[in-house]
């Protein structure tokens, strides 16, 4: 781990990214992404690989495209709507799981008395994706969910500023929680400053540590630097 760069007079609330960062999802996609091109008869994309590009918070079409040149726009869309309708199915089967110490952390830090937000690029509804938490038996911890669906996605902060405001405070008393670049570039340009999960995704030397309050290994070690932010300096 890094030190802080600088600690918030008083932090009120921390956002979390979702996939990657609360939860284990790759499995998940990797079988959904593959299960999408198939039907343009495309041979499945190793899963390291498909963690790496989403890592480097590359979008699913960005990656259609780049790992399968020859694909037309149409087929590449047709390859996507696959994957969103063959979504409830393929997490039935392979489910997405919490990471370790995601509840135990979420649970310590309301009980801190800090407010928790979720802010994803996942283009599901609201909706969807409280009942999502729902099922994680984690809805209960958060004050505000914002998705992709209504917004524009990460990088873009849009998604960051209506949590701030759905939560009740400032950029400045506030941290995102994430594991891509497109987390770095939302929180920074919302004015959060972003504590960085490494996934085995995005590499650590990668990492500009001029960009980040800190980079963590596991959700756990987020207590290490919280605490001390709770109280007035």
């Amino acid at each position: 781990m890094m030190a802080p760069r600088r600690q918030p007079a008083l932090l009120k609330g921390v956002i979390f990214d979702f996939d990657d960062t609360l939860v284990n999802s790759l499995e998940t996609y990797w079988r959904l992404f593959n299960r999408g091109v198939a039907i343009c008869a495309q041979p499945a994309i190793d899963k390291h690989a498909l963690g790496a590009a989403i890592g480097r918070g590359k979008r699913l079409r960005q990656v259609v495209s780049e790992f399968y040149p020859s694909l037309t726009e149409e087929e590449v869309t047709a390859c996507l709507k696959e994957m969103s309708r063959a979504y409830d199915t393929v997490a039935q089967e392979f489910p997405i799981s919490l990471k370790p110490h995601a509840k135990e952390v979420l649970g310590l830090l309301a009980a801190m008395g800090l407010r928790i937000g979720l802010v994803t690029a996942r283009t599901r509804t609201v909706a969807e994706m409280w009942s999502e938490l729902e099922d994680l038996a984690i809805a209960g911890f958060f004050g505000s969910v914002v998705t992709g669906k209504e917004l524009p996605g990460k990088p873009a902060p849009d998604g960051v500023h209506r949590c701030l405001d759905e939560l009740g405070i400032k950029p400045g008393e506030s941290v995102l929680v994430g594991d891509t670049e497109m987390d770095i570039q939302a929180g920074r340009s919302a004015g959060v400053d972003v504590i960085l999960i490494i996934n085995g995704w995005l590499e650590r030397d990668s990492v500009d540590p001029a960009l980040v309050l800190a980079v963590i290994d596991d959700l756990k070690q987020l207590m290490d630097y919280l605490p001390v932010w709770t109280r007035q300096s």
